[in-house]
Formats: C-alpha cells, structure tokens, sequence
C-alpha cells in the first residue's frame, strides 16, 4: 500500500513545499513574500475567471449547435420530423435538400 504523506499543492507534498518556501525566501528576501503571494493568488483567480469563462461559452456553444442541429430535423415542405440522413419526407415526398452551413 502506498502512503501519501502530505500532498499538497499542485501535487507537491510538504517537504517540497518548505523547499519552495525556503528557496523563495533567500532569493527575495522576507519582506517580499507577501507581496509575491498577493500577487500569485490575484494571478490565479484570474486564471480560473478564464478558464470558467471558456467553460461557459464552449457549454453555450455546445446548446447552439443541438438546438441548431434539432432545428434542422423538419422537412422544409411540410414541417413533419425526419431522420437525420433522411433524403425524402416520408409524409409528403418531397427532396430533403440541405445546405452546408460555414
């Protein structure tokens, strides 16, 4: 069975943190960290802002197209419902031509 022992952030367990942080405070001194901190949270509820952003319109994006795609299933002469490769309607005979949207 393998322990985890303190995984942490990003993966990292407790040792490399304190590694990290140590590294971090001989490179810009301790008067610095918190600024940096500051910085880092601010830079990353930024980025989870896009990626919820992206999320959001990729989701819209996705409705779009079913409810696009849902449209497109009606005969153009009479209205009634086809299958998706239909090439006639089976209520009123007529040519399914479709177009391909760019």
């Amino acid at each position: 069975m393998v322990k985890l022992v303190g995984v942490g952030l990003f993966g990292l367990g407790t040792p490399e943190l304190l590694i990290i942080l140590v590294i971090a405070i001989v490179i810009f001194g301790p008067s610095q960290l918190p600024k940096l901190g500051k910085m880092f949270g601010k830079t990353m509820k930024e980025v989870r802002t896009g990626i919820d952003e992206a999320t959001k319109e990729a989701e819209g994006a996705d409705a779009e197209t079913e409810a696009s795609a849902k449209e497109d299933t009606g005969c153009v002469s009479c209205g009634a419902e086809l299958a998706p490769d239909s090439k006639f309607c089976n209520e009123c005979g007529a040519v399914q031509e479709k177009t391909e949207e760019a």
